[in-house]
């Protein structure tokens, strides 16, 4: 076998809840293995060739440090765990990728007004927060990967940790969207975010209900600006056609994703109603 299943996260872990999914990671030689069959095998399973961990390991990517840690080999050659085995980014690394993340929360500024913008928040800033922590973390040769792990390292007061809950639940429910039969965070849930963003980064934070995208401004080419068009989609600016399929199979579609952000945001770009 010329490949690696690991399991990942929570399950590997022993900490996942009954709204936790399986995470799965493949790393395997460059060239040709059953993808098909490991993707049927292992739903929603992340390939990451040699080629790309030799990209990830030479930018510092702390990703590797979690799998390392948590990662639990379910299939194939257990030799490829020398690619990631002990592998700690340079501090300087970690550093900027908070902030880097830090200044995306910043920059948030609003959220569309119903209950798919409000979980769409809760997502994209569960997911940030939770970066910024495991970087901060890290910076100090802190590695913990789960969650209640990593606030307790950061010393975050209990009644955060319980507002993070909030937003992780919220996320569970975004991502199951529109499959959900109740509200499922409080029409507040951006103040409290705003909050815990505030406590978590040391930084201002202010998070309006309802705006409009500011298509004047520079567009990052990165996941936020993925997911910031994804919120130009909820908020009614686009059509949808297909680009939030490819969001929630981002493994899959990341070359083709940077192509199409950069071509909906000339488009929008273009259409702006002009002063």
């Amino acid at each position: 076998m010329n490949f690696l299943v690991l399991k990942c996260g929570s399950a590997a872990r022993g900490d996942a809840n009954e709204l936790s999914d399986i995470d799965f990671v493949c790393l395997h030689e460059d060239g040709s293995i059953p993808f098909q069959w490991l993707a049927r095998t292992y739903p929603g399973v992340s390939f990451y060739s040699r080629s790309g961990i030799e990209r990830m390991r030479s930018r510092g990517a702390l990703f590797l440090t979690h799998i390392d840690v948590d990662g639990y080999p379910v299939e194939g050659e257990k030799r490829i765990l020398d690619w990631i085995k002990a592998f700690r980014p340079p501090r300087e690394s970690v550093l900027q990728s908070a902030s880097e993340t830090k200044k995306f929360i910043r920059e948030i500024g609003w959220l569309p007004n119903s209950m798919e913008g409000r979980l769409w928040l809760c997502d994209i800033l569960f997911v940030a927060l939770r970066n910024f922590l495991y970087c901060a973390n890290a910076s100090n040769g802190i590695y913990r990967f789960g969650l209640e792990s990593a606030i307790s390292a950061f010393g975050l007061p209990d009644r955060y940790l319980k507002i993070f809950l909030k937003l992780r639940k919220g996320k569970y429910k975004y991502r199951s969207f529109p499959n959900v039969e109740a509200p499922a965070v409080k029409d507040n849930i951006h103040l409290l975010a705003a909050e815990l963003a505030e406590q978590v980064t040391g930084q201002a934070v202010t998070i309006s209900l309802g705006g409009q995208t500011d298509w004047s401004a520079d567009w990052r080419l990165d996941y936020w600006g993925e997911r910031l068009l994804e919120r130009a989609i909820i908020n009614d600016e686009m059509p949808d056609d297909g680009y939030r399929a490819m969001l929630g199979e981002h493994n899959y579609y990341r070359r083709v994703l940077a192509k199409e952000v950069l071509s909906r945001v000339k488009v929008a770009q273009q259409n702006r109603p002009t002063q």
